[in-house]
């Protein structure tokens, strides 16, 4: 589900999920997808964004598809 944008790109919720990033804590995480890249994570807790050390091509399914 899309949840907004931040200045990297569109951030999207999980659905029927969680998803967790850990490093020295475990914090909830979304994807946050740029040009059909998953460019990175952002942590809706910390309101930050971590980025993935290299973009990956990503395809997402639209709500009823």
């Amino acid at each position: 589900m899309e949840m907004g944008t931040v200045a990297e790109g569109t951030v999207y919720e999980p659905r029927d999920t969680v998803m967790t990033v850990e490093a020295t804590n475990v914090s909830e995480a979304y994807i946050v997808v740029r040009d059909g890249l998953w460019v990175g994570f952002w942590l809706p807790v910390e309101k930050g964004f971590v980025a993935v050390e290299h973009a990956v091509p990503i395809q997402l399914q639209r709500e009823g598809q």
